[in-house]
């Protein structure tokens, strides 16, 4: 009983095509609650609630004008200066900078799937209204956030927004020697994670973190998925009867 030889490559087609489908699959389960909660590089989320950490400790709050200018705070892992430049807002604003606990930041990163990871800094920054409303949207013109402290700007050290209990967006970041530098162009709740192969950064020394490996996974998994697809698509409409010799 043999089977002709354009059915033996149509069934390698679609042999082909399941095995790439189901690698995708496992990729994506594998990518863990991180990713399928939306993780990545990205712009910030206004509005985030019941974010872990709770960043509901005021360290100090500062009216600047439609001219801008800089707040600055102490906050877990170090000192924080926010620059607002010039025309950012058409009326006065109000920088409120909070704390979050960072000990409740730890307990929730297995949640975020982020257990490797150590929380090493944090700040909340929201930016209000005189008559004490939040604002929201996108600011006309990025923010810059500074943190520097001891043991800060090491190799491997990643900037994420909290955005909800499990979910979070990484943000782009500057590291240098005791500083990490960001921009924001909405009001987040952050921290500065560490892994555990972090490593220093030598004085004068920076690394620009983009947040392409919490992407890599998904985007070789779709990739895979896509394939995998079309390759079973063909296979299906190419099959031809069967005919025994």
């Amino acid at each position: 009983m043999n089977m002709r030889p354009s059915t033996i490559a149509s069934r390698r087609t679609t042999q082909i095509a399941s095995g790439a489908l189901a690698a995708g699959a496992l990729l994506v389960l594998g990518a863990g609650p991180a990713a399928a909660s939306g993780s990545g590089y990205g712009p910030p989320q206004a509005g985030p609630v019941n974010v872990p950490g709770g960043f509901s400790n005021v360290v100090t709050a500062k009216t600047l004008t439609v001219t801008g200018g800089s707040v600055s705070a102490p906050v877990p892992g170090g000192s924080l200066q926010v620059e607002v430049p010039p025309g950012d807002f058409t009326s006065p604003v109000e920088v409120e900078i909070t704390a979050p606990s960072l000990t409740s930041v730890e307990r929730s990163l297995p949640t975020l799937g982020l257990s490797k990871f150590t929380a090493v800094g944090g700040m909340g920054i929201s930016l209000l209204t005189r008559s004490g409303q939040k604002l929201t949207g996108h600011f006309a013109h990025p923010i810059t956030v500074t943190l520097t402290g001891v043991g800060l700007g090491l190799a491997g050290q990643v900037v994420v927004e909290i955005t909800g209990p499990s979910s979070f967006v990484r943000l782009p970041s500057t590291l240098g020697h005791g500083r990490i530098t960001f921009s924001i162009l909405a009001d987040p709740d952050v921290v500065v994670l560490s892994s555990p192969t972090a490593g220093s950064v030598s004085s004068g020394a920076t690394a620009v973190h983009t947040g392409e490996p919490f992407l890599g996974e998904g985007i070789v998994a779709g990739g895979l998925a896509g394939v995998g697809g079309l390759l079973l698509a063909l296979g299906l409409r190419r099959r031809p009867t069967r005919k025994w010799a």
